[in-house]
């Protein structure tokens, strides 16, 4: 069965983080196609030794210098910040 696992950031070893990576390797383990799909995916900090043999989709998109500074602005700028995300 394929499977797909999605998680908002991969970029930190937290719990959430760890999580996804010991169930995908054993969810694999058992036959399934996994495929795990993030917003921002850092390879060397989060798991690589649990994830390194399985397919992670990351959308690791960098906004426009304006776009991000508008990102900061309290209230507007957090949910113009969450709908670019949603869309993604």
């Amino acid at each position: 069965m394929k499977v797909g696992i999605i998680i908002h950031t991969l970029d930190i070893p937290g719990g959430t983080q760890r999580l996804v990576a010991m169930l995908s390797p054993e969810l694999a383990s058992r036959g399934h196609e996994v495929t795990i799909y993030t917003l921002k995916y850092l390879p060397e900090i989060s798991f690589p030794e649990l994830l390194k043999k399985l397919r992670v989709v990351a959308l690791n998109k960098e906004y426009p210098p304006l776009l991000a500074r508008f990102f900061r602005v309290r209230y507007i700028g957090t949910l113009a910040h969450q709908w670019f995300e949603s869309r993604k």
